[in-house]
This record gives C-alpha cells, structure tokens and sequence, in this order.
C-alpha cells in the first residue's frame, strides 16, 4: 500500500527558536514562549480511482481528526 521515499515538507517556514516536533501526520510548531504552537497535519497525496473511493478516504480522515474533539464523532456530525 505505502512505497516510495516520504515526501518532502509541502511548505518552509522560518521560525527563530521555535521547537519543530514530528507527531507522524502532524507537525508541530511551538515557540519559545508558549506550551503550544501551530500544527500542520500532512495527509500526503492519493489518486483515488472512484468517486467513492474518494469518498471513503475523506470520509476516514475527516473523522480520525474530528475524534481529537469528540470521541464518537461521525460523518453526520460535519
């Protein structure tokens, strides 16, 4: 399912003595005077072959991020 090198970041960012923490999907940024920063979340880049293949990836990751907020979040919540 997964081949090939990791892609590079999509994006560069200059950020003086922010701390760049790898979380998998999520990247965050945190700078030096806060406990918390700025995230970016890196899905990477599919070609589904269906619209409803499509659909069904969106549908997952829609809902893996909205579960960070509520637990039993569905499709129907969004």
């Amino acid at each position: 399912m997964f081949s090939g090198k990791l892609m590079p970041f999509p994006y560069s960012l200059k950020l003086e003595g922010w701390t760049i923490e790898n979380r998998g999907v999520e990247i965050g940024h945190i700078p030096p005077t806060a406990k918390v920063g700025m995230d970016i979340y890196i899905w990477g880049q599919v070609s589904p072959k269906t619209d409803i293949e499509r659909d069904k990836i969106l549908e997952y990751w829609a809902t893996t991020f909205a579960r960070h907020f509520k637990p039993d979040a569905a499709i129907f919540d969004m």
